[in-house]
C-alpha cells in the first residue's frame, strides 16, 4: 500500500523541525533508510493537491481510502481543521491518473513492517501537520 510516511510527512513540511523530530529516537531511525523514497510520495502528493487547489492532507487521505486493502485510514488529527480534510477525503474520487502518479514512487519503496506487493506497509496512518 503506498502513501505512508511517519510524522505528517505527506501532508507537512519534509524539513520542519518540530519536538517530535528531534526527540522520537525510534521513529527517526525506523523511517531512515527510507527518507529518499518517502520524499518522491510526499511530492506526488503535493503534486495532485497543488494541481487541485487542495490541501495535500486530503490527497492523502483520498488516496488510503481509496485502496482496497485499506478498511479503516487511521489519521492523527491534533487541530480542527485535521478533522475537516478528513471529512472531505471521504468523497474525493482521485482519478486513475492521480492514482498512478501517487503510486510511482512506491513502487520501489521498501518501508518497515509487513510489505505488501509494492514494498509498503500493510498498516498505515496518515499524521496531520
Amino acid at each position: 500500500m503506498g502513501g505512508c510516511a511517519p510524522g505528517g510527512h505527506p501532508t507537512g513540511a519534509w524539513d520542519e523541525q518540530t519536538q517530535r523530530t528531534q526527540t522520537d529516537v525510534y521513529g527517526n531511525a525506523l523511517y531512515i533508510s527510507t527518507v529518499d523514497a518517502d520524499k518522491r510520495v510526499v511530492a506526488a502528493v503535493a503534486a495532485v493537491a497543488a494541481a487541485r487547489g487542495i490541501p495535500k492532507a486530503q490527497v492523502a487521505l483520498a488516496w488510503v481510502a481509496q485502496k482496497a486493502i485499506v478498511t479503516a485510514p487511521i489519521i492523527g488529527a491534533s487541530k480542527p481543521q485535521h478533522l475537516d480534510d478528513a471529512v472531505a477525503a471521504l468523497t474525493l474520487e482521485l482519478t486513475a491518473s492521480e492514482l498512478a502518479q501517487l503510486e510511482a514512487p512506491t513502487s520501489r519503496t521498501p518501508s518497515p513492517g509487513t510489505p505488501d506487493a509494492v514494498g509498503r506497509p500493510l498498516c498505515c496512518a496518515v499524521f496531520l501537520t
